[in-house]
């Protein structure tokens, strides 16, 4: 093997080599340049979650829905309650759809909600499976796996970095 042969070896695998290099750069840009126009809508939903009426809705899932029977799905709610439920309905299906389509993670809806998506849900959920049985669809599907996941989300490794130090959170300890 001559010298010409090792270096058009050695100049092929370079190219090669750029050619990798060049296109993981461009799936990366691609990636956040996705991110950088959906994080936007993002930011939106959870100012929407600090407003006033939210909690409203939220406090009348947690504290009242259980006050009303849920044979007739949500449809047989007056008309006032069920707006409430289906503001919090819809609010948990966007959210649920960016983890869905991986526009933020799980651990970031965690870090929000926590266990209140869990917690509406439970008290929802027969509200939604009543209607879907009326109408004769599959209604909210992917809320329930967003909340299977919230259930599944390890909490402590979730507040620790790999390298065990704490996240942004001060370590908890007992008032003595």
């Amino acid at each position: 093997m001559g010298f010409s042969n090792a270096l058009s070896i050695a100049s092929l695998t370079l190219a090669l080599i750029a050619i990798i290099v060049a296109a993981r750069m461009s799936l990366r840009q691609v990636r956040l340049m996705r991110h950088a126009n959906e994080l936007p809508a993002f930011v939106d939903l959870c100012q929407e979650y600090r407003s006033s009426d939210l909690y409203v809705c939220e406090n009348f899932i947690l504290n009242d829905l259980s006050n009303y029977t849920a044979e007739y799905g949500y449809s047989g709610l007056p008309l006032a309650q069920r707006k409430q439920f289906l503001t919090i309905l819809d609010y948990m299906t966007s959210m649920a759809c960016l983890v869905g389509f991986d526009i933020v993670g799980i651990n970031h809806i965690f870090a929000m909600y926590g266990y209140l998506f869990p917690d509406m849900w439970s008290k929802m959920r027969p509200f939604v499976e009543n209607e879907g049985v009326l109408t004769g669809r599959k209604i909210a599907y992917i809320v329930e796996e967003l909340c299977e996941k919230l259930r599944n989300v390890n909490h402590a490794k979730f507040l620790r970095k790999p390298d065990g130090a704490a996240r942004m959170f001060p370590r908890w300890r007992p008032v003595q």
